[in-house]
């Protein structure tokens, strides 16, 4: 999991605290990524971080199933 703030290019608009954020993905156990799908900033940061918590639960990425390098992924 992980706690997504969007709209950050709206930073003068802000409802939450980013310390509240913060303390609430600490207390969670899950980190918190601040976005902007409108500029696209930081996007690709909750992907990775969702795959990378994946890997690390699974041991790893998947091992290709032949020489051409497939995945189960794929």
């Amino acid at each position: 999991m992980v706690l997504v703030g969007n709209k950050l290019d709206l930073e003068d608009k802000r409802k939450v605290p980013k310390d509240l954020a913060q303390k609430k993905a600490e207390e969670w156990g899950i980190p918190l990524i601040e976005c902007s799908a409108k500029t696209d900033q930081n996007i690709a940061d909750i992907f990775h971080s969702l795959v990378q918590q994946c890997w690390d639960r699974d041991g790893g990425p998947p091992k290709p199933k032949s020489e051409k390098g497939r995945c189960d992924l794929l």
